[in-house]
């Protein structure tokens, strides 16, 4: 019940930005919009999906030698549902990565873990410098940036620095978790999955793959974000500087990781609008670009998982329905 509370209230806020500037004029600009750049703006999106799910398959290699590509795209589409439904910074989505994994992959609930946290740290640790260099060629472009950009910068610094802690101090918790009380059965349990998620990492850090290649696909991954708004930005005759608006978006998609509304909806378009208008960008203008930008890297993604999720189901119910009619025909004829 929380959840389609908590993605009301964020629909809510966007058709509020949008009820607040001339929706006449947003839908008039919005249909002016050359179809053949939004449709190569959804399939740089899916290059963004494949490229995502190729970072995890190369990393869960060490882990799982005989995992699919596949099955970690099954895996991948579940998560980012669930990601863009949840308002818990993406951790919704993880969650169900990790029982995903436990399922299909017949491994414990520390290699889950563990794989996650080696992919984040990837990611974020590639993130975190591109967002100070956004917020600091903000501050020299305008005085008027919003508290959340150093709220949500905290907020990423200190995720990352605790998956940090986590991964340095296993030992330290082990050693804690043995001075508990024998008689309880979860500091047992946990403490086995603490070794399977210590393990685990072993395998990850010391892999033979070169981590260069990782930060740099990481890197790859996040200067493809950026450049759907670069696109638009020149689609639309906004005028705005490539280094500005890609570091708006950067700036946007930090604000929207805070644990507000599923998948940041309504922050981040509110973030857009606030910024472009500190630059003199008009309410209409700002609207346009930051729903046009979200319909394709939030609304999309999100009915891209949902369709591949029920292809997916569609595939294996007609091989069951088709498996269960053999062994029916096959099995009269036996007769």
């Amino acid at each position: 019940m929380k959840k389609i509370v908590f993605l009301l209230i964020g629909i809510l806020l966007v058709c509020l930005f949008v009820w607040k500037g001339d929706f006449q004029a947003i839908l008039a600009s919005i249909e002016e919009v050359n179809r053949m750049t939004i449709i190569s703006l959804c399939l740089l999106q899916v290059l963004t999906i494949f490229l995502v799910n190729y970072q995890w398959f190369l990393l869960g290699k060490p882990l799982f030698p005989g995992i699919k590509y596949k099955t970690m795209f099954r895996i991948q589409m579940v998560g980012t549902v669930m990601e863009s439904i949840t308002p818990a910074a993406k951790t919704g989505g993880e969650a169900v990565k990790v029982i995903l994994m436990k399922r299909r992959l017949n491994c414990s609930y520390g290699e889950a873990v563990g794989l996650i946290s080696v992919q984040k740290l990837v990611s974020m640790l590639a993130f975190v410098p591109i967002s100070s260099i956004s917020i600091i060629y903000l501050i020299n472009s305008t005085t008027n940036i919003p508290k959340l950009v150093v709220t949500s910068f905290l907020f990423i610094v200190v995720t990352v620095a605790a998956i940090l802690f986590l991964t340095l101090n296993i030992n330290s918790m082990k050693n804690w978790l043995s001075k508990s009380k024998r008689n309880r059965q979860w500091p047992i349990k946990f403490t086995q999955q603490l070794q399977s998620f210590e393990t685990a990492l072993r395998k990850l850090v010391f892999q033979k793959t070169n981590w260069f290649y990782h930060f740099f696909l990481s890197f790859v991954i996040w200067g493809l974000f950026p450049l759907k708004a670069v696109i638009l930005n020149s689609s639309l005759h906004m005028n705005i500087d490539y280094l500005t608006i890609s570091a708006i978006s950067f700036i946007a998609y930090m604000i929207s990781m805070l644990p507000l509304t599923p998948g940041g909806l309504g922050t981040f378009e509110g973030s857009v609008v606030i910024i472009l208008g500190s630059l003199q960008i008009g309410m209409a203008d700002a609207i346009i670009l930051a729903v046009l930008f979200r319909f394709v890297t939030y609304w999309f993604v999100f009915f891209f998982g949902l369709g591949s999720i029920g292809i997916e189901y569609a595939i294996s119910f007609i091989h069951n329905r088709r498996t269960v009619k053999n062994h029916q025909i096959f099995g009269n004829s036996d007769c």
